[in-house]
């Protein structure tokens, strides 16, 4: 009777100390795959924005080299209102080619931004689960009680209350005036 008491003791430690290891390997398995997910989102998130930056430069040299070959061949017109009639449609052609390529640096500055985002959010993640993760190797269940209550508190989609603002916003709004300008 007494070794049957110590091998249930001997399996019940064991079997605590393998939950114990599949539960932090769980932890360990969830946090790998959220910050793996938001790499795959910062790697597309680059392609994308050099896509862009690609296509506004193309666009804006594009534009440049137009108008500058148009300048260089319109030196046959003999009056001032000539010269006008044939630059002004292919200057306007220019300007619409040069507002549109602003339109892609813009979409790449933007990608820059959501970049940065996605950066913190993965700084403020590991963080946390390195928190968890020590908490938890630590045995203080308080240190672990406040570990997982931050991790639960987490809201990613939270609702602005009226005359609330953030940073992003104001910064927004402030881009939007500069681009209006």
């Amino acid at each position: 009777k007494l070794v049957t008491q110590f091998e249930n003791g001997i399996t019940d430690d064991f079997t605590k100390k393998i939950e114990e290891k599949i539960k932090i390997n769980n932890l360990q398995e969830y946090s790998h795959r959220t910050i793996f997910r938001l790499h795959q989102e910062i790697d597309s998130l680059n392609r994308r924005g050099n896509i862009n930056l690609f296509i506004g430069m193309f666009l804006s040299l594009s534009g440049l080299a137009y108008l500058g070959f148009t300048v260089y061949t319109s030196n046959t017109y003999t009056s001032y209102e000539m010269l006008f009639i044939h630059l002004a449609p292919r200057t306007l052609f220019v300007i619409f080619i040069e507002l549109f390529s602003f339109f892609f640096l813009n979409l790449y500055k933007k990608s820059l931004d959501d970049i940065k985002y996605y950066q913190n959010e993965i700084t403020n993640l590991e963080a946390k689960y390195l928190s968890l993760d020590q908490s938890k190797q630590s045995g203080n269940f308080k240190l672990l009680a406040n570990a997982l209550e931050t991790l639960n508190k987490t809201e990613r989609n939270f609702i602005l209350k009226k005359d609330e603002t953030t940073i992003e916003l104001e910064k927004s709004k402030i881009e939007v005036q500069g681009s209006n300008n």
